[in-house]
């Protein structure tokens, strides 16, 4: 069986669609929780967020397989997004290529100065080769690919595999040194060796970055302390991937956009032909799109880095692989379980299907299944343990098969209309059925342990990192028949966020734009307000949120019976004598949402009395017991 460990790094400019510093926005992702996964390694050991990484495993049940590793992307400017590293492009590739996949952070410029990136990429492959065993990683051939900035540490690591102490460049009387491999971590004993390179759009080298209409920005110089090119050119030397070209560096392929405006296409032109010249095997694809990963080039990817693989011996395999039919379903279903054995010269003796520890089944030949039946609500772990003839054994990676309701109420509660919504409280439930995500990565950490990106905000927690498309199901009970008002507290640092609801899939209100209320900061709130468009029927309903509109965060909503009148009240204005307003006053919003009642008496300033029952300011409608209405500006 031929294995391959590839590893992705995607750092896009920053004008990537992930969104850094705190705030809710869109994410460039697809959702894997339909893949096992073991979640926030520290490949480091020294508990820095930029030195966690997630792993998927393909869902074959396979004992062993190849690794991509996938670094998101920022512009070397965050140290904590891999859970939206282009999952749903390089990621989907690579699982259903059978390929592990494996998605690190990595520290920023912030963090520590270059080399601290590349150091951080090459303690990964070390600590993948490390726990190979533990891991069912087969680290024969490993190959490393990257979008943009990711790019530019790919394509160093295919040029610096030869190196491992530090490097030394001068270049007119400016001199500086760098260890470019590094000591982090507890596996330096292990090999950062790369086999293969994949550049996605990579800036390889800032300083050809003059071709072309790219726009200005300069991250490459803070990467370096602040220094310009002209300031300190052997430290941009150090940073760029031409200095290390020669014979003996990793096959190379190059994949770049003529619409970049990002990295000018002649920058990755220029390192192919680099490449090409010192007689290192490569492949050049240029092509009309932009900056990004161009998904119809993955399989090329895929191809390049078997084609390498194919002269490689894999090592030889002892063990046993586990797989589910499902691993999530309702109460009362059943899933089968199927072991797979691989054994070369061995006899197999007998394979136990072990659930949370204990032996629920014993087989002696083939097929090797268990039908797990009726299964009560809960999380079961499941691994197979298979004996050989001389009494030796090998067991799976741990399985879960979790049974739970694919939607209900969040902790068995309604919540009630009219009344508010904490958007946090969505229902229970499953990925596309209580809600969807456009990742698994949960940006927020906060209340919930799915995908959805809940984080710290208004009056308590909000979602957060929204993307068009995701969408949150609601179980509510509605106690009266009715057009509603509604308010949303929302905030969002850029403009373009929009949301819509839904009541059983019925439109119930059009989109709902949400507001720039900050430059660049999603902590400040407010409130913005309508009507739905339809009678809502009292009794049990699904309330949908979604977003149709990216990077604005919701803390919640409330509902209010929609107390309008059908003729909104008006006053008398132009020729028309005016009668003074007098009596107890139903107060309105002017949108028609009935805010309190005041008491005038004759002579008495509207403005003031208004001013004293509500303490808030605007506009507001006032009509009395005898159908007088006045419109009343409150400064």
């Amino acid at each position: 069986m031929k294995l391959k460990l590839a590893i992705s790094l995607l750092l896009c400019s920053s004008v990537c669609s992930a969104q850094f510093g705190g705030f809710g926005g869109e994410q460039t992702g697809e959702n894997l929780s339909s893949y096992t996964s073991i979640k926030d390694i520290d490949y480091v050991g020294d508990g820095h967020i930029g030195h966690k990484l997630d792993i998927y495993y393909p869902n074959d049940g396979l004992p062993v397989h190849n690794v991509i590793i996938h670094i998101y992307g920022s512009a070397w400017g965050s140290n904590n997004s891999k859970g939206s590293a282009d999952l749903g492009t390089v990621g989907l590739a690579a699982l259903n290529a059978g390929y592990i996949f494996v998605t690190p952070n990595h520290r920023t410029y912030g963090d520590a100065l270059y080399p601290a990136q590349i150091n951080d990429i090459k303690a990964v492959v070390r600590y993948l080769r490390g726990n190979a065993a533990e891991l069912g990683i087969d680290d024969s051939f490993v190959a490393i690919s990257g979008f943009s900035s990711g790019g530019h540490l790919a394509s160093l690591m295919g040029v610096t595999r030869n190196i491992d102490s530090t490097y030394t460049v001068e270049i007119n009387g400016d001199k500086a040194t760098m260890d470019i491999e590094g000591k982090l971590g507890n596996y330096t004993a292990y090999s950062s060796w790369v086999d293969a390179v994949c550049d996605w759009s990579g800036p390889v080298d800032c300083r050809y970055k003059t071709c072309g209409s790219a726009i200005e920005m300069s991250p490459e110089n803070d990467m370096v302390g602040g220094f310009t090119n002209a300031q300190r050119p052997a430290l941009h030397a150090l940073l760029g991937a031409n200095t290390f070209i020669d014979s003996t560096d990793a096959p190379i392929m190059v994949a770049h956009g003529s619409a970049d405006n990002i990295v000018p296409q002649c920058e990755g032109e220029m390192f192919f032909n680099n490449v090409k010249a010192a007689g290192i095997m490569c492949e050049y694809y240029p092509h009309s799109g932009g900056h990004g990963v161009n998904g119809d080039f993955c399989d090329e990817m895929i191809a390049f880095f078997n084609k390498i693989n194919d002269t490689i011996p894999s090592k030889p395999f002892v063990g046993v692989g586990l797989s589910a039919s499902e691993r999530t379903v309702e109460p009362g279903a059943s899933v089968s379980l199927s072991a797979k054995v691989y054994a070369t010269d061995s006899t197999i003796a007998k394979v136990e299907i072990v659930q949370n520890g204990t032996v629920v089944k014993t087989l002696t030949s083939e097929p090797y299944t268990f039908n797990f039946e009726n299964i009560e609500a809960g999380t079961y772990a499941f691994k197979a343990v298979a004996t050989f003839g001389g009494g030796t054994t090998s067991a799976s990676r741990e399985l879960t098969v979790t049974a739970k309701l694919r939607q209900s109420p969040y902790e068995g509660k309604q919540q009630t209309i009219p009344g508010r919504i904490e958007v946090e409280k969505y229902d229970d439930g499953i990925e596309g059925y209580a809600f969807h995500d456009s990742d698994n990565a949960n940006e927020g950490s906060k209340l919930r342990t799915d995908g959805v990106d809940v984080v710290d905000g208004g009056t308590g927690f909000a979602l957060g990192y929204t993307a068009v498309g995701e969408w949150l199901n609601y179980t509510v009970n509605v106690t009266e028949t009715g057009k509603y008002a509604f308010s949303a507290n929302v905030a969002s640092g850029t403009t373009g966020a929009k949301f819509k609801l839904y009541i059983d899939g019925t439109p119930l209100t059009k989109d709902v734009t949400i507001p720039q209320t900050a430059s660049n900061s999603w902590n400040t709130y407010k409130l913005v307000s309508g009507t739905t468009n339809a009678d809502i029927q009292a009794g049990e309903h699904v309330l949908k949120l979604q977003i149709s509109g990216a990077n604005g965060n919701i803390d919640y909503l409330e509902f209010a019976i929609d107390t309008t009148p059908e003729t909104p009240p008006t006053t008398s204005v132009g020729d028309q004598q005016v009668k003074p307003l007098t009596g107890e006053c139903e107060v309105y919003s002017t949108s028609g949402v009935k805010v309190g009642t005041v008491f005038i008496r004759e002579g008495e300033s509207i403005e003031q009395q208004l001013k004293k029952a509500l303490d808030r300011k605007g506009s507001f409608i006032l009509r009395n017991a005898a159908g007088q209405s006045r419109v009343v500006v409150v400064l």
